[in-house]
C-alpha cells in the first residue's frame, strides 16, 4: 500500500514559500536549483534493494545534462551495512559518491560503526564536506565542520549538519570516546552565522521525522528562524509520511518543509528551489524509480571495487575443528551449534548477560577446515547489525515464548542462546510453554533487569520477539558478519557444541513421575531407623 501510495505522490509535491534570506537575493528571472537527496543507504549499492547507485547516478546525470543547476546532499548511515561497504571501512562508498558527484554529507549513527577516527580518515577522502554542527570533542571544538556554503546558478545556499544528540545512545562507547553530543543550540547559532549571506539555509541532519524522536526534526530543525528546508535522515522515513506543522508564531508564512528519502535507496528525494521575487519556493517529491538505465562509469566503477573485493572475501580468518551446522530444518527447529557459536560472540563483544539470535538468521552449514569471509558471509548475508539491549526478565521470557510459538513448525523464530538455558514444553499453549531459564544458572528473575545482545532484526521486535521492540538500545555494533570475522581471526580452532541450551521436554511425564519418587524418597526416610553403625559414624564425625 505504501508502495502504491509512494507512486502516486511522486507525480505530485509538497510546497513551501519562505522569504528570501540574503537582501540580494531577489532576482527578476527566477533561478532554479535541484537537489537530490539519499539516507539510511547502510551501504546498498546495487539494485537488488533499491534503485542502486548506478541508476541513481543515471537520473541525476541526465538532469545535468539537460542543464538543471543540482546538487546532491546525503543524510548519513551510508557507509556501513553490507560486505561491500564493510572490507573497506566504508572506502568503497566513499569512491562511488565521489564518482556520482555528491555535495555534502552529514554523518549518522551508523557511519561511526568504524570509530570516529576512522571516519576522520573517510572524510580526507571525500570529494565533499562531511558536516555537523552539534557533535563536538571535549575541549568544545566542533568534531566537523558544521556548515559550508554552496554558490550555484548565482545563488548561496547553506547547508548545516545536524544529528539528533540521541544517537549517540545507537554508537558502542568505544566508537565515539572524546566526542559530546549536543542538541539544538549549536544548530541553531550555526543557521543564525549564515542566514545573513546566504540564499537559502537547509540544515543536513540525521534526525528523524516520526513520533519516536521527541523532538523530531519537524518540531525541532523546522522551527529554527531562518531555516528554509530540513532534509532528513535516521528514522526511515519517506516523505510521504512526515506530518508537516504549522509555525504559530508567523502564521502568515510557511514553515519549512521537512522531507526525508526512506531507506536502502528505494526511493530518490527530489526538491527544486525556485527563487523569484516574492520569495523561495520549496517543492519537494520522491522518485520510486528514475526507469533510465544504469550509468556506464558507475558499474564498471563497482565492477572493479567488487573484484577487488574478491580477492579478500577469499581470505581465511580462522577454522572450526567441527562442522558448524545451519541446515535450515535444524537451526529452526533445535539447538544448533552455530547458534551457540554465534550467541557466545555476542556475549564476548558486547559483554551481555544474555544472547539470542533468530535461527533464521543462519542461513548455511560450515564444514570444518578453514573458513573465508566469503563463507561467513554466505551464513549471514543480511548485514544485520549487532545490538545491545536493556530488558527486563519478563520481557525477555516474553521473547523467548515468541519466538517458540509455532514449534515444532519450522520457524525463522526459533531462538539459539547463549548465556542461558531454557527448557520448554512443545504440547502447552504458545504463551505458556517455558518451563524453566537459567541465565548463569541462576532461576530468571521477571523483575529483574538484563543486558541482551541480539540482531537489529529482533530488536525491532521482529520473528515474534514483539518486546524487544519497546525496549532499551544501548549501543549499536557493527555488522554480524563483521564480528563473527573478528572474533575467528582471534579464537580459531573453533569447536562449538549443541549443548542442552534449548530443550524441548515432556512436562506432564516429568510432573506424573515426580510426585511419585518424592512420595517414596519421604516414606523410606520415615521409615528407616537409624542402625549402631550409622550412630557409631555420626558420633566419630562429630568428633573430628
Amino acid at each position: 500500500m505504501k508502495k502504491l501510495l509512494a507512486l502516486l505522490i511522486a507525480l505530485a509535491m509538497l510546497w513551501a514559500v519562505v522569504p528570501s534570506l540574503a537582501e540580494d537575493g531577489a532576482s527578476e528571472e527566477p533561478v532554479s536549483v535541484t537537489i537530490f537527496h539519499t539516507n539510511d543507504t547502510h551501504g546498498r549499492y546495487d539494485s537488488a534493494e533499491g534503485m542502486g547507485f548506478a541508476m541513481m547516478a543515471s537520473f541525476v546525470n541526465a538532469e545535468r545534462a539537460n542543464g538543471a543547476n543540482v546538487l546532491v546532499l546525503d543524510a548519513g548511515d551510508t557507509l556501513h551495512g553490507t560486505v561491500f561497504a564493510n572490507i573497506g571501512e566504508g572506502e568503497n562508498i566513499v569512491e562511488v559518491m565521489n564518482s556520482i558527484g555528491y555535495s555534502a554529507m552529514t554523518p549518522g549513527n551508523h557511519d561511526f560503526n568504524y570509530g570516529y577516527d576512522r571516519l576522520k580518515e573517510l572524510e580526507e577522502t571525500m570529494d565533499f564536506p562531511l558536516l555537523n554542527a552539534n557533535i563536538l570533542l571535549e575541549d568544545g571544538s566542533h568534531a566537523f565542520t558544521p556548515y559550508t556554503i554552496l554558490e550555484i546558478a548565482g545563488k548561496k545556499i547553506a547547508i548545516v549538519g545536524a544529528a539528533n544528540p540521541t544517537i549517540q545512545s545507537s554508537i558502542h562507547p568505544d566508537y565515539i570516546q572524546g566526542l559530546v553530543f549536543e542538541g539544538i543550540e549549536p544548530v541553531a547559532e550555526a543557521v543564525q552565522a549564515v542566514r545573513d549571506e546566504a540564499d537559502a539555509v537547509i540544515i543536513l541532519c540525521h534526525w528523524g521525522c516520526d513520533a519516536a524522536y521527541d523532538p523530531n526534526s519537524v518540531e525541532a530543525l523546522a522551527s529554527i528562524e531562518g531555516v528554509s528546508l530540513v532534509i532528513d535522515g535516521h528514522s526511515h522515513t519517506a516523505l510521504y509520511d512526515i506530518v508537516q506543522h504549522s509555525r504559530e508564531e508567523d502564521a502568515q508564512s510557511d514553515p519549512p518543509l521537512v522531507t526525508s528519502a526512506g531507506e536502502y535507496l528505494q526511493w530518490l528525494g527530489k526538491v527544486v528551489l525556485t527563487f523569484a521575487e516574492e520569495g523561495l519556493y520549496v517543492q519537494a517529491s520522491l522518485i520510486p524509480d528514475p526507469g533510465l538505465y544504469e550509468d556506464h562509469d558507475i558499474i564498471n566503477l563497482l565492477e572493479t571495487l567488487e573484484s577487488e573485493q574478491s580477492e579478500e572475501m577469499d581470505q581465511v580468518v580462522g577454522s572450526t575443528s567441527v562442522e558448524l551446522i545451519g541446515e535450515r530444518e535444524i537451526v529452526r527447529r533445535s539447538e544448533s551449534n552455530w547458534g551457540n557459536l554465534v550467541c557466545d560472540i555476542l556475549l564476548d563483544a558486547t559483554d551481555a548477560d544474555v544472547a539470542i539470535t533468530n535461527g533464521g538468521s543462519i542461513r548455511a552449514t560450515i564444514p570444518a577446515g578453514d573458513i573465508t569471509a566469503r563463507d561467513v558471509n554466505t551464513v549471514f548475508p543480511f548485514g544485520n547489525l549487532v545490538v545491545l539491549m536493556e530488558v527486563s526478565g519478563q520481557d525477555l521470557l516474553d521473547s523467548l515464548e515468541g519466538g517458540l510459538s509455532v514449534y515444532p513448525e519450522t520457524n525463522g523464530g526459533f531462538p539459539q542462546v547463549g548465556g542461558m538455558t531454557v527448557r520448554f514444553d512443545p504440547a502447552a499453549e504458545p504463551g505458556e510453554r517455558i518451563v524453566e531459564v537459567l541465565v548463569g544458572g541462576e532461576p530468571l528473575d521477571p523483575e529483574a533487569t538484563y543486558k541482551l545482545a541480539t540482531n537489529d532484526y529482533l530488536a525491532t521486535g521482529q520473528d515474534g520477539y514483539t518486546p524487544l521492540g519497546e525496549a532499551e538500545v544501548l549501543f549499536t555494533m557493527g555488522a554480524m558478519d563483521e564480528v563473527i570475522i573478528n572474533y575467528l581471526k582471534e579464537n580459531s580452532p573453533v569447536a562449538p557444541e549443541v549443548e542442552g541450551r534449548m530443550v524441548a521436554i515432556d512436562a506432564q511425564a516429568e510432573a506424573e513421575a515426580e510426585p511419585e519418587e518424592t512420595e517414596a524418597e519421604t516414606e523410606a526416610e520415615e521409615t528407616t531407623e537409624p542402625t549402631a553403625e550409622d550412630e557409631s559414624e555420626e558420633a566419630e564425625d562429630d568428633a573430628a
